[in-house]
Parts: structure tokens; C-alpha cells; sequence
């Protein structure tokens, strides 16, 4: 006896019986059904059937009036972590390792030229040198000299060289010390490179006649002790 292939029971090839007995659809591939949603929460690539996707509108929406990052949560996050001896090297605790290492750096930093500028206060000497000047204060004015000071002086009559506070603060009080109706027309402070550039100008009366109108220049150098060098050139004493 051959093989013959199998048929529905109780039906004829062009003659089916009409009465509760169907014949079998023919098998046909169709997709298998799947998972709409990823883990990642993003839509589903494919879904199983056909059916049509409409946009479904949402009211009641408020939207955001600022957007922004709020860093806060991930730092106290990594700092609890911290505090807790078990923080884990992830990603956003080396981004946040890296904010604290910043700051911490410009607090140290600023503290660092703070301690500076408290151990610098011989910046101050030229403008302190200026203002006791001006006030013929020449016991202040030797103060804000080195002990040792040099001073280079420009004279209309010829060069003279002074050494040591107090001959440079004698040489000062000799030319403006004595004299009556002493005021002071201008003077200017400027950083040059290095250097500090002073400039004066005086009127005033040595014979308690005539006035006399003077402008002096001087390059200095300032040290932590004070004044270390004086470079000045003088216009010497012009009537008016």
C-alpha cells in the first residue's frame, strides 16, 4: 500500500458537506507577539498586528518656565556615599569628585594669595612714601625707606648719590621742610613693569617771598623692609 497524503474527514474535494463541519484555514505565517516597550522605556520598534497608532493629546500639561541642571542631588548623593566608607567609582561620582577637587583648589588658592598680600605690605611704601612727602612728615617719610636705601639723584647743578635712611630723608627735609606756603599741586603713583614711578609737584615760598613752583620724578624699587633704591630727576626750584 503507498502513502497518501491526509484529508479533512467527511469532506469530498469539490463537494463539501455544508453543515457544521468546516474545513481548516490553510496555515499561514504570521508575526509572533512581542513586548511593545524596551527596558529602556523607548517605544517598541515593531509591534504584532497592524492595527493603526493614533497620537492620543494630553491636556492638562504645564510645561517648564527654566531648564536647567540641578547638580545638588548628584553631590549630596556622592557625598553620603562617602560618608558612608562605600562610594563606588561610577560616573557621575568622578564628575562630582572633580567639582569638589575644583573648589577646593580656588579656596585654597585664594587663601594662599590672601597670606601673600598680608606678607607684602612694602607694595604700600611708594604711596606711603607720596603721602608723608606731602605732608612733611619727614619722621614717616624715612620710615617707608630701606636702612640701606640708595637713592640716585638728577640735580640741575649736577648728580648726587645718598646711602642710608636717614642721609635720604636729611636731603628731602632740606629741600621742603623749611619752606612757608608749601602746597602740593599733583602727584602720581604708576606701576612700571618692576618699578614703581613717583612724581610731585610742590609751590611754596624758601624766602617767605616769592613762591617757587618744583616737580620732581623718581623711579623706586620697593622691598619688604622699604624703599631699597631711588632713581629722581628734579626740574629744580622755577619762579613764578
Amino acid at each position: 500500500m503507498g502513502t497518501t497524503p491526509s484529508t479533512v474527514s467527511l469532506i469530498e474535494e469539490h463537494n463539501p458537506e455544508s453543515a457544521w463541519v468546516e474545513k481548516s484555514p490553510p496555515v499561514r505565517r504570521t508575526p509572533r507577539p512581542g513586548t511593545t516597550v524596551h527596558n529602556q522605556g523607548w517605544l517598541a520598534g515593531r509591534v504584532a498586528t497592524c492595527f493603526p497608532v493614533d497620537e492620543v493629546p494630553v491636556a492638562d500639561v504645564q510645561h517648564p518656565l527654566v531648564v536647567r541642571f540641578y547638580f545638588g542631588i548628584e553631590l549630596a548623593h556622592v557625598l553620603g556615599r562617602l560618608a558612608q566608607g562605600r562610594c563606588e567609582p561610577e560616573a557621575g561620582a568622578s564628575t562630582c569628585h572633580g567639582r569638589i577637587k575644583e573648589s577646593t583648589e580656588r579656596l585654597m588658592s585664594a587663601q594662599r594669595a590672601g597670606d601673600t598680600l598680608d606678607q607684602m605690605p612694602y607694595q604700600s611704601a611708594p604711596k606711603a612714601f607720596l603721602s608723608a612727602l606731602s605732608l612733611r612728615d619727614f619722621g614717616r617719610f624715612a620710615e617707608c625707606l630701606a636702612p640701606d636705601v640708595h637713592a640716585r639723584l638728577l640735580l640741575p647743578r649736577g648728580p648726587e648719590v645718598r646711602t642710608g635712611r636717614e642721609e635720604v630723608a636729611r636731603r628731602f627735609e632740606g629741600w621742603f621742610g623749611g619752606a612757608s606756603d608749601f602746597e602740593v599741586l599733583d602727584t602720581q603713583c604708576a606701576q612700571i613693569g618692576l618699578r614703581t614711578r613717583l612724581s610731585w609737584r610742590l609751590r611754596m615760598s624758601r624766602d617767605g617771598q616769592s613762591h617757587e613752583v618744583v616737580e620732581q620724578v623718581a623711579f623706586v624699587d620697593a622691598e619688604p623692609d622699604g624703599i631699597s633704591a631711588i632713581d629722581l630727576v628734579c626740574s629744580g626750584f622755577q619762579g613764578e
